[in-house]
């Protein structure tokens, strides 16, 4: 269940390379909007700059979900305090094995394998409610079905 704690570093680096591709797309844009450099030119309907502003419309919602996965998880880190905080963060954000983690921390890796379960079982308890206040709330707000 708490397989997104791993996603951290893949959603930093999908963050990056969407905000690369977003200005680059951009930038082309700029350039076909410009009419003393490839606005001379006409578009064919089928090219890709012909749907640059559909691509960027794309890519700007895909940041935006990524970025907001991300802050959401963040949040999640920093709810918890003192050491937990230190392996959570050590551990999907830095990629840091647990090993690693005791060794840095001073302390012994049974320690921080032990701390580390239960930072599991308190996001995993964390998700559960979460999702059950969800699927509540959904049922309060659905409209009763007529038959």
């Amino acid at each position: 269940m708490y397989e997104w704690l791993s996603k951290y570093q893949e959603w930093e680096q999908k963050i990056a390379v969407l905000d690369w591709e977003l200005g680059t797309y951009k930038n082309e844009l700029k350039r076909w909007k410009d009419s003393n450099d490839l606005g001379k030119y006409s578009l064919v309907k089928e090219s890709k700059a012909s749907k640059l502003e559909d691509i960027i419309e794309s890519l700007e919602y895909d940041l935006a979900l990524n970025m907001n996965n991300l802050y959401d998880l963040k949040k999640v880190i920093h709810s918890f305090r003192g050491i937990e905080q230190h392996i959570i963060r050590m551990k999907y954000v830095e990629g840091l094995t647990l090993k690693e983690i005791a060794s840095e921390l001073g302390y012994t890796y049974d320690h921080i394998r032990r701390k580390h379960s239960k930072i599991l079982g308190k996001v995993e308890f964390k998700e559960k409610y979460v999702i059950l206040r969800s699927k509540s709330h959904k049922e309060a707000t659905d409209p009763i079905e007529k038959t």
